[in-house]
């Protein structure tokens, strides 16, 4: 793990603009449904939004996170944090 007092000012700003690039290779329902989950949304609601059920929404957070965690710049970015 890196001592955050060792980061370069530069550090961030590449974060942010890995997290741009993989945001962008999303699809629209991908980037909304990565907003609820940040907010922390109950599953109930997700599912309302999208039309699907709870276990829908299991299923496409699973499937979401199997596609950051194949993204060559979200595992860059997980490898600095």
């Amino acid at each position: 793990m890196r001592n955050p007092r060792s980061l370069s000012y530069r550090q961030p700003c590449h974060t942010l603009a890995g997290l741009t690039r993989v945001l962008a290779q999303l699809s629209d329902n991908d980037r909304a449904l990565i907003r609820f989950l940040l907010r922390k949304a109950r599953k109930s609601e997700i599912a309302s939004y999208f039309n699907i059920t709870v276990d829908g929404v299991r299923y496409r957070e699973l499937q979401l996170r199997k596609k950051l965690g194949k993204n060559p710049d979200f595992q860059k970015i997980r490898e600095n944090f």
